[in-house]
């Protein structure tokens, strides 16, 4: 395989070195969109997966269609579950906070709320550090105060290291 082939297949998500040992990490889980199409959950529940965080919205207006079936699906399935939202750049943490809010039940057996902070796929604005904490921090106390569960932040390196 070329340098090239390589590259590409681990820029588009094909080949990843993060495979860890099922002895290292015993409770595993995933995590789904409406990226994946319909999810075959019965599959699922024969696995070793233990939970799922499933995407709910994304900025301040977008409704992951698969989100109601797979958030009930996953349930059936035996999985623990949560639901993650895609932080924007481009909209307020509090339109954020109630499109997610308006989605996504409260439910004192789920597993946290997530906030999905990358680059990818995000706006092309690059807001100063100062004005993306302010909104960032919006949004987490509107979770906090509806879920009573301060979220989880998934984060990669180069949106941590600019912003956080």
């Amino acid at each position: 395989m070329t340098f090239t082939a390589v590259t590409v297949l681990y820029f588009y998500g094909y080949w990843r070195f993060n495979y860890p040992k099922n002895s290292q990490y015993p409770i595993r889980g995933i995590d789904v969109s409406h990226h994946q199409g319909k999810i075959e959950w019965e599959k699922i529940k024969d696995g070793d997966l233990k939970f799922v965080f499933i995407k709910a919205t994304e900025g301040g207006d977008f409704k992951d269609p698969e989100f109601k079936r797979n958030w009930a699906e996953a349930s059936n399935a035996g999985l623990l579950k949560g639901a993650y939202h895609f932080f924007t750049f481009c909209k307020s943490g509090i339109e954020q906070a109630r499109n997610f809010i308006s989605t996504v039940p409260a439910d004192r057996n789920s597993l946290p709320p997530v906030i999905d902070f990358e680059f990818v796929g995000n706006c092309d604005k690059r807001p100063k550090k100062d004005a993306v904490l302010k909104e960032l921090s919006s949004f987490i106390r509107k979770i906090e105060e509806n879920y009573e569960k301060s979220p989880i932040i998934y984060v990669t390196y180069d949106s941590y290291n600019q912003y956080l």
